[in-house]
């Protein structure tokens, strides 16, 4: 059978970014609560532990609830049935990741080849597979991760239901929301668009797929009713009563709502991810890094001014519903006047690259300019995605939300493996750092300390001293006093990347 070019192309953008996203397979975040979700996922692989409900806002089972459903686990733990328990389980659980990632870009295409043209879902295919936000998301090992596939097959239903009547969809529908809900609660703030379509589309819908679509629902929130049951939890209104509790500035965090969309659309990471690093070295290279930012969130706006033209001017059914995709949500948040997070908008994608898809293809009809445009999008986000794996390969992560690697963890680890015996006191100021401890367990150490101020490393240690002010949130790193810091700085230590290694000559008591 012959390949058309457009499913050639395809492959290969697909096959690119497989590619460039094994490469770069060992550097991911690894602390905090990925290291409790990994323990739940090796829990589930080997037949230890069965979820009723997935990530806690604390690590036991019994604590407030984010999602509503364990859904994440078990697609987590799936790469892990299939290998032997190792210090590398964290990677094949991020190979869990990338699948993910390929089938939602692969989903994209077909989207758009559904129901606007082929040309547009290989633009859309490309923006997504490259926009450096969606690069840095797709490599944490967290919720949201999970969630483009399950969206994408959520709108994909809405609109063969509303605009094929294909009745049949809101089976497809049901299991996809249900889905989102066991990811993460910011899918709630999609069902408003759902509830809409359903009703207008509601004559065209049979009983038989109705039912089908109840049993769906009950089958797949069963596991978390029963725990809510024997918990008095509530999911749902925890979350929501955290969005609607507390004091309100509605002009920021309407602003916020509006703009974290934009900002995730363009190759700019700034502090959020990248701390005070910078991705280029000289003026020069990061002024072109912020002009190209500024250009590609212009582009998006000038592309959501057109789409709601067209939406409205011709009051065209497929140009509405993807324009609500990305607004409803966005006002919803905007209106409840509470502080985002950018993950919350994860539940938008790949809508604002398909609005930009429409829109390059729109131009190209009047110039060539448009393809150059796109070039230069292009051009950008791959460029930063290279600055920052080079930054991240370099420095072994970031001081911001990135936190440190897995990859640069690990080199700590091989260099005390290499120089101390597994009996060796492995210590820590006032926290272990989850993600030091995971990876010394799985390679034998289990000798872990706790000290309270450096000044007691030598006497209560004996050991190793582990410094990482790099970790995501620092830990007793950061209620240090000058002094404490200055006794730091007169140890003599080795330096992995940016984790500093001493080493005591005092007692092991």
């Amino acid at each position: 059978m012959k390949l058309e070019k457009f499913t050639i192309i395809l492959l290969l953008i697909l096959l690119a970014s497989g590619l460039a996203q094994l490469y770069g397979a060992n550097i991911f975040p690894f602390e905090g609560h990925i290291i409790r979700d990994t323990h739940i996922a090796e829990g589930i692989a080997s037949g230890r532990e069965m979820r009723l409900v997935g990530p806690t806002s604390e690590a036991e089972q019994n604590s407030g609830q984010q999602t509503l459903g364990p859904l994440y686990y078990y697609l987590l733990s799936a790469p892990l049935l299939f290998a032997k328990d190792s210090i590398a389980n964290p990677v094949r659980l991020y190979g869990a990741i990338i699948l993910f990632n390929l089938i939602a870009i692969l989903l994209t295409y077909l989207f758009c080849r559904e129901f606007f043209t082929k040309k547009i879902g290989i633009i859309a295919a490309l923006l997504f597979s490259t926009a450096p936000w969606a690069v840095v998301h797709f490599k944490l090992i967290v919720t949201p991760s999970f969630l483009p596939v399950f969206v994408l097959l959520f709108m994909i239903s809405l609109f063969k239901l509303h605009l094929k009547n294909d009745s049949k969809y809101i089976i497809l529908l049901a299991f996809s929301a249900a889905a989102l809900l066991h990811l993460h609660l910011s899918s709630l703030f999609l069902l408003p668009l759902a509830a809409l379509v359903v009703f207008f589309s509601r004559k065209n819908i049979k009983l038989k797929h109705i039912l089908a679509a109840i049993a769906i629902l009950f089958i797949m929130f069963a596991p978390a009713t029963y725990y809510n049951l024997q918990n008095s939890e509530n999911g749902a209104g925890g979350f929501l009563s955290g969005r609607l509790s507390g004091e309100t500035n509605h002009l920021l965090y309407a602003i916020e709502s509006f703009g974290i969309p934009v900002l995730m659309v363009t190759n700019y990471l700034g502090t959020y991810w990248l701390g005070k690093a910078e991705l280029f070295s000289g003026q020069a290279g990061n002024t072109i890094y912020l002009l190209s930012a500024v250009v590609i969130g212009i582009f998006f706006l000038l592309s959501a001014v057109y789409l709601m033209r067209y939406a409205l001017g011709r009051f065209d059914k497929p140009a509405i519903l993807l324009f609500a995709w990305i607004l409803m949500p966005v006002f919803v948040f905007a209106i409840m006047g509470q502080n985002v997070s950018p993950h919350f908008f994860i539940i938008i994608w790949p809508a604002p690259f398909i609005i930009m898809a429409l829109f390059v293809e729109k131009l190209s009809k009047k110039s060539w300019l448009a393809w150059g445009l796109l070039a230069f999008i292009l051009l950008a986000n791959i460029t930063t995605i290279g600055a920052l794996h080079g930054l991240l390969e370099r420095e072994g992560g970031t001081s911001s939300a990135f936190g440190t690697s897995y990859a640069a963890k690990m080199a700590v680890v091989d260099y005390v493996r290499t120089r101390y015996d597994i009996t060796t006191p492995i210590c820590f100021i006032k926290h272990p750092k989850a993600g030091y401890v995971y990876l010394f367990e799985k390679a034998g150490y289990s000798n872990i300390k706790l000290i309270n101020i450096p000044q007691d490393f030598s006497e209560k240690c004996g050991g190793i001293l582990i410094i990482d002010r790099f970790t995501m949130f620092d830990y007793g790193e950061k209620k240090l006093k000058a002094d404490d810091l200055q006794f730091i700085n007169t140890m003599n230590r080795t330096t992995i990347y940016h984790a500093e290694i001493a080493e005591s000559i005092g007692k092991a008591g």
